[in-house]
């Protein structure tokens, strides 16, 4: 048996042992460190549920228009009620 054979044999025992061996969820305050870590485990601890959540950013492609600027200010109106259509939205 040739380099690739082992090679082979090596990739495929792995992926059956990984298989076997399952996964495990970690938590989401596990993932974090410092002082996140110690807010997040206080909001799991307490049991308050996190909404899943998103931010949209808005901006002129070149930089000419402004955040005080009609279009500008259309676009951003245009945006939030598109996502105030869907389920859930808070702003």
């Amino acid at each position: 048996m040739g380099g690739v054979g082992i090679w082979v044999l090596f990739v495929v025992l792995a992926m059956g042992l990984g298989s076997a061996a399952g996964r495990v969820d970690v938590k989401d305050s596990d993932q974090l460190k410092g002082e996140t870590h110690t807010a997040a485990k206080i909001v799991e601890d307490a049991g308050i549920d996190e909404p899943a959540s998103e931010t949209v950013l808005i901006q002129a492609k070149d930089g000419s228009l402004t955040a005080t600027d009609s279009e500008f200010r259309a676009a951003v109106t245009a945006v939030v009620q598109a996502v105030e259509g869907t389920a859930r939205s808070r702003t």
